[in-house]
């Protein structure tokens, strides 16, 4: 799962739509400055594995995100 809008933490809607062994590729951050994330969703919840690259994404603007 690859989302393109930024949150301070995976929402969790989407985390619990990922499968066992599932990817999730997401900016991790306040908005303008942050951390594309890699996730897998291990046997206990979603880990977070590595950064994969500083980016500047637009903001994810809901309850799950970040709020207006």
């Amino acid at each position: 799962m690859v989302v393109s809008a930024t949150s301070p933490r995976v929402p969790p809607p989407l985390a619990s739509q990922l499968a066992s062994g599932g990817r999730l590729v997401q900016p991790i951050g306040a908005g303008g400055g942050d951390q594309v994330t890699l996730f897998v969703n291990g046997e206990h919840g979603l880990v977070r594995c590595e950064t994969v690259v500083p980016a500047h994404f637009v903001r994810l603007v809901s309850e799950y995100g970040h709020l207006r």
